[in-house]
């Protein structure tokens, strides 16, 4: 049974995650005239950026895993922005793809028009470094001439350089971006990265033609994905032997749930997806349950049914939630989540990396 295209795109439009709470705010006490240096991801970010000086730095996390430092002129006629956030999920084309449509989505850009298509550019400053950029040109009636955007990783952390002006066209301000991008210091050799080319639509949109429903509940299980959770965000294993494969790091966009939260494919998979919840970088993955797969495997009870697991991932944490019997729809992904169905909680970022299981879930 096969779900029609516009069925799909139609209930996709009415999920809404309102249990997954907003990212927090924190201002950054930074001195006036020193750099900013991001410890984590070595970047150093001067005091004036593009002929404009910081105006502020914020942290929508702790311990700067999701950074942004700002740097406006006072008159508001352009401004540049450079966010720093780590990578727990998905591609730097998927966030590219994701921060273009942020910038599309903005009323103030009043439907901004590319003018350099998404293209692959070279870092300036380094050796073998490259980023994705797009540069638009502001819609009727903006007051923006032009904005654009460029995205690259360094390591585990993703960098995104955001430029905006009132009075540059597109090309002047491809132009001051390049310039800006060369004041950033960077390490001096960069690794190219993997399957570095803009998204492109799937082929065909997913289908649900049966809801998913609870699976039997595997306490060990669970407890098995947490530690491979913290083990993956460690780097001491990967997620799959596949994901060194060029065509599983190629993601495809599938479709748009509301806003800016889209649904994302790795490679040409059709047992799992990603919804992207923004554009920094945090997204709730679908997909086979890893922990019931060994388990079953090493068991002597015979084979289970295939299970599937909803996670959520945050800079320093990954939610798991009620595992499901089959490839659940967003639509009950979003079931789960507004449900505070989780089973388990996994610390993937500092000294504390710690696995809570929910008993209630049990």
């Amino acid at each position: 049974m096969q779900v029609a295209k516009g069925f799909v795109l139609a209930a996709l439009a009415a999920v809404g995650f309102s249990a997954i709470p907003a990212a927090a705010q924190t201002a950054v006490a930074v001195k006036a005239g020193k750099v900013f240096k991001h410890e984590h991801s070595k970047i150093v970010i001067p005091a004036r950026l593009g002929g404009i000086e910081r105006s502020g730095a914020t942290d929508f996390s702790k311990d700067f895993l999701d950074v942004a430092i700002r740097f406006d002129t006072a008159d508001g006629q352009e401004g540049l922005s450079v966010y720093v956030f780590r990578d727990t999920i998905g591609t730097v084309p998927v966030w590219f793809s994701q921060a273009q449509l942020a910038i599309e989505a903005r009323d103030i850009y009043a439907g901004p028009i590319i003018e350099v298509a998404p293209e692959v550019i070279a870092l300036p400053g380094s050796t073998g470094g490259e980023a994705l950029r797009v540069i638009y040109r502001g819609g009727a009636g903006s007051e923006f001439s032009s904005t654009g955007l460029a995205f690259f990783s360094l390591g585990a952390w993703y960098i995104k350089v955001r430029a905006s002006s009132k009075t540059r066209s597109a090309a002047n301000l491809a132009i001051w971006m390049e310039q800006a991008i060369s004041e950033l210091t960077l390490p001096a050799k960069l690794e190219p990265s993997k399957a570095l080319a803009p998204v492109a639509a799937c082929d065909n949109l997913l289908a649900f033609p049966q809801e998913a429903e609870d699976a039997p509940v595997d306490g060990a299980a669970s407890l098995l994905n947490g530690v491979l959770g913290m083990m993956v965000a460690n780097g001491e294993i990967e997620e799959g032997s596949d994901e060194d494969d060029e065509a599983a790091q190629r993601w495809c966009r599938d479709a748009t749930i509301s806003g800016v939260q889209t649904l994302y494919r790795p490679g040409s998979a059709t047992d799992r997806y990603m919804i992207a919840l923004g554009d920094s970088g945090r997204g709730v993955f679908v997909g086979p349950d890893a922990g019931a797969s060994l388990m079953a495997a090493t068991s002597e009870g015979g084979e289970k049914g295939e299970q599937f697991a909803v996670t959520y991932h945050l800079p320093d944490a990954q939610i798991s939630y009620v595992a499901q019997d089959r490839l659940p729809s967003p639509q009950r992904v979003t079931e789960l989540i507004n449900g505070n169905r989780s089973t388990m909680s996994v610390s993937t970022w500092g000294k504390d990396k710690t696995v809570r299981l929910n008993s209630k879930a049990m």
